[in-house]
């Protein structure tokens, strides 16, 4: 198990992230990662996906004019709803989905200066501790 510094991202630790024209985190929780496989994400746990999913199209949609990368936001997100019990229906997944990017997206401006480092710490490809410290750091 990962220190507890490393518990970010609406409570699922981090492994590694790739910073590249594909951006991609990885996350470890074993626990998770099975119920995920089987099929069995509760609501909270989907909530708390559906978010960290959905921030980086957020982080996008407050920054720039035009979102462009929500594809593979949009899949993650899907896979996560697809395995998550009971089955939502089309109404309420894309109500999760909206209120996913509100909440990610109200998480950013919140927390702009963080967010702002933890860019910075991204772009001069710091690994997960190196972004970990700017994070606590500007907190």
């Amino acid at each position: 198990m990962p220190p507890p510094s490393t518990q970010i991202n609406q409570g699922q630790s981090v492994e590694n992230f790739f910073s590249s024209e594909q951006e991609h985190v990885n996350l470890i929780d074993e626990k998770l990662e099975k119920l995920i496989y089987s099929g069995q994400l509760d609501a909270k746990q989907l909530d708390r996906l559906a978010v960290v999913s959905m921030a980086g199209l957020a982080a996008e949609g407050l920054k720039y004019d035009k979102v462009v990368g929500q594809s593979a936001d949009l899949f993650s997100l899907q896979r996560f709803i697809n395995r998550s019990t009971p089955k939502l229906s089309n109404d309420q997944q894309q109500n999760l989905t909206r209120w996913a990017v509100l909440f990610a997206g109200s998480l950013l401006k919140n927390n702009k200066a963080i967010h702002e480092a933890l860019i910075s710490a991204m772009s001069n490809k710091a690994t997960v501790l190196e972004c970990i410290q700017a994070i606590e750091n500007t907190a």
